[in-house]
């Protein structure tokens, strides 16, 4: 379903979040977001000499280790999107060039993320067939042998959004890593 354009400040939807006049009412966009500012918050907390990058990457990394408690886990479409904003921008925040930047940011939301999604159709309409899926994700630790299902297709909204942030960190810099916020100018959802 596609995420909804923010609304003038006077909707009356819950849960909410205002920024600069804007509100945004969509549940599962909200829940990312705090999913996010969540790990990159523990990420500033547990590595306070740590750069911009090494945050990036412990917030990730805690996002995925999440992910891979469980089968509910790892096919929750908040979890993949937090995935997809912070493995985008801890991709692009380690490169100083804008140029560089620029490039693979072009890269990932023109080529990657399309052929990753269509990849994930593909699989499911493979699995409908009758045939086992062969993307996999991690080793499901309850069920020894056997592995996490993938989360459906989707996520392309939130690489996007994390990548536009990526182009804006300094992976250098020793400093607190700023969180996701919406802003007016996002793109409409595609």
């Amino acid at each position: 379903m596609p995420t909804p354009m923010p609304t003038p400040a006077t909707s009356t939807s819950r849960p909410n979040l205002t920024v600069l006049g804007l509100t945004y009412s969509d549940p599962h966009d909200l829940a990312v977001m705090k999913r996010i500012n969540g790990y990159i918050e523990l990420a500033n907390l547990k590595l306070p000499q740590g750069t911009v990058a090494e945050r990036l990457e412990y917030a990730w990394s805690e996002n995925i280790k999440q992910r891979e408690l469980s089968a509910a886990e790892s096919v929750d479409t908040v979890g993949r999107d937090a995935d997809c904003y912070l493995a985008a921008r801890k991709s692009l925040a380690v490169y100083k060039s804008p140029v560089t930047k620029e490039l693979l940011r072009e890269a990932g939301d023109e080529i990657a993320m399309p052929l990753y999604t269509a990849t994930k159709y593909f699989q499911e309409a493979w699995v409908w067939a009758g045939r086992k899926p062969f993307l996999q994700s991690a080793p499901d630790r309850s069920a020894p042998g056997k592995m996490l299902p993938n989360a459906p297709p989707g996520g392309g909204i939130w690489e996007r959004r994390g990548s536009r942030d990526g182009m804006l960190d300094n992976g250098q810099d020793v400093k607190p890593v700023v969180g996701h916020a919406f802003r007016p100018d996002e793109p409409p959802p595609a």
